[in-house]
C-alpha cells in the first residue's frame, strides 16, 4: 500500500474532547492504552495549571508545527522496583492487515521531556494479530519487531526514528513503547533535578511499504492555524463572567459558531444554547469551560458560576 500511512490518526490530531488533565489517551480517536497511564497533550487543554498543555506542560516544554495541536507522551522506563510495569504502551488498530512476508517501513518522532532525569534506549514498535490486553502488570517480552538501540537525550528537537521489518504474519495492531525490562534498557542521567523516570513525547507515526514516503513522513495539519485560532479567541466575547443564570456569547465579526459547556472534570453538560445564550440556571456554583466552535477552529473559555 504505497504512499499511504497505515497508522490511523498518526499525528494524534483527531480527538473526541480536549484533555483537562494527564492520562487521557482515551480522548484520542483510535489510540488506546495497553500499559500504564500514557498522556495526551493538546493546545486546547483547559484543566488546572498546564498539566497537558502545549508547549508547556507538567513534563516539560515541547512545541509542534504551527498548524498542529496535539502529541502523545509515555514513560519509557522507571528505574527501581516498578521498572517493568512502568513502561507505558500505546496501541492502535492499523487501517488494514499487514501482508505476510512483506517488508514494511516505520518512522516516528520523539523528544525527551526536559523534566526527565533519565534518557533511555529501546524505543520500539510491536506488531500483533490481536488487540493487546490492557494491563498495568505487564511483564516485558524483551522483544519488538522494530527496536531502536540509540539513547535519545535531545530535549530541544524532535528526533526521527526510522526502521523496517519483514512480516511473518498478517498483523493488525501496532503498539509503541519500550518492550524490554530494566536490565536490557540503557539509562543515563540527563537532568539530575528532573523527575525520576524517562519520559518522551511522541508524534508523526508512520508505517507503509514505501521507504521514501515513510522516512520523509511529516503529518500535515491543515485544520487549524494559530493565526485563525488567535483571531477567534480575540473575536469572541463571553459575558457576564462570573454569571448566575445565563452567559451570552458574542462574535464581534458576526462569525457563525456553536457552543458546548463542560465541567471542570471535562464532562459535557446538557445545557440549552439558543439566541447565543447558555442556560446555567440548573448548575451549581463553580468553574466551567465553554467550547466554542467556528468552522474548523475551536477555542475554550473559562466561565464562573456564582450564585
Amino acid at each position: 500500500m504505497a504512499q499511504q500511512n497505515m497508522v490511523p490518526n498518526p499525528g494524534f490530531e483527531q480527538d473526541t474532547a480536549c484533555p483537562n488533565q494527564t492520562s487521557q489517551i482515551y480522548k484520542l480517536k483510535y489510540w488506546f492504552t495497553s500499559n500504564g497511564t500514557p498522556d495526551y497533550y493538546n493546545k486546547c487543554y483547559y484543566g488546572v495549571s498546564n498539566n497537558a498543555d502545549i508547549p508547556l506542560n507538567v513534563l516539560g516544554y515541547q512545541d509542534i508545527n504551527v498548524n498542529c495541536h496535539s502529541y502523545a507522551g509515555i514513560n519509557n522506563s522507571l528505574p527501581g522496583t516498578l521498572d517493568n510495569v512502568a513502561n507505558e504502551i500505546i496501541s492502535v488498530k492499523l487501517n488494514d492487515s499487514l501482508t505476510n512476508n512483506t517488508k514494511y517501513f516505520f518512522s516516528m518522532k520523539v523528544s525527551l521531556s526536559n523534566n526527565s532525569k533519565y534518557a533511555t534506549n529501546k524505543f520500539g514498535a510491536f506488531f500483533s494479530k490481536f488487540q493487546p490486553v490492557i494491563t498495568n502488570t505487564r511483564t516485558p517480552t524483551n522483544f519488538s519487531q522494530i527496536t531502536f538501540s540509540q539513547t535519545i537525550s535531545d530535549t530541544l528537537n524532535w528526533i526521527d526514528l526510522k526502521g523496517s521489518f519483514v512480516t511473518d504474519s498478517n498483523y493488525k495492531y501496532i503498539s509503541l513503547g519500550n518492550f524490554y525490562d530494566s536490565t536490557s534498557t540503557i539509562k543515563f542521567n540527563a537532568n539530575n533535578s528532573g523527575f525520576p523516570y524517562s519520559y518522551y513525547y511522541i508524534d508523526d507515526v508512520c508505517l507503509s511499504n514505501d521507504s521514501i514516503f515513510t522516512y520523509n513522513y511529516s503529518f500535515n495539519c491543515p485544520l487549524t492555524s494559530l493565526s485563525d485560532l488567535d483571531h477567534l479567541k480575540a473575536d469572541i466575547d463571553v459575558f457576564p463572567n462570573p454569571s448566575n443564570n445565563y452567559v451570552y456569547i458574542r462574535s464581534k465579526d458576526g462569525l457563525e459558531f456553536s457552543a458546548r459547556l463542560f465541567d471542570s472534570f471535562g464532562n459535557s453538560l446538557n445545557t440549552n444554547f439558543s439566541n447565543n445564550a447558555l442556560d446555567l440556571s440548573a448548575l451549581q456554583s463553580g468553574m466551567y469551560f465553554i467550547e466554542i466552535t467556528s468552522g474548523k477552529n475551536v477555542v475554550r473559555k473559562k466561565v464562573v458560576i456564582n450564585k
